[in-house]
């Protein structure tokens, strides 16, 4: 099917800003997560208590570098309209990466945008 460049890169371009907004708030609790742990190992180490050194947190993942790359392409195009197959389709418009599950369940555990 086809598609026109500029409404897909506005679609491209709002769909990185969310993923930018969520992977960002979600950093932040990482990071909250992280000190606390630590923190929590660090109190335990001076008081003489067990220390489970294993911290068991998963640092999100930043895919805004997919976006950008269909975003350049998108912006260097002489086509004003383009193929998309449903693969495409999935990924650029619905935003349905192949990632896309596990980044939103990581991130879940470190925000409450979700």
């Amino acid at each position: 099917m086809k598609f026109k460049v500029e409404d897909v890169l506005k679609k491209v371009k709002d769909n990185r800003d969310n993923h930018r907004v969520i992977y960002e708030d979600a950093m932040i609790g990482y990071k909250n997560q992280v000190i606390n742990a630590l923190t929590e190992r660090l109190d335990n180490a001076v008081n003489g208590k067990k220390v489970d050194l294993y911290i068991r947190l998963e640092q999100p993942e930043d895919h805004t570098d997919d976006y950008i790359t269909v975003i350049e392409m998108l912006e260097m195009t002489t086509d004003e309209v383009i193929d998309l197959n449903d693969d495409q389709f999935r990924c650029f418009i619905q935003d349905q990466w192949e990632w896309r599950r596990k980044f939103i369940g990581n991130a879940a555990n470190y925000t409450k945008m979700i």
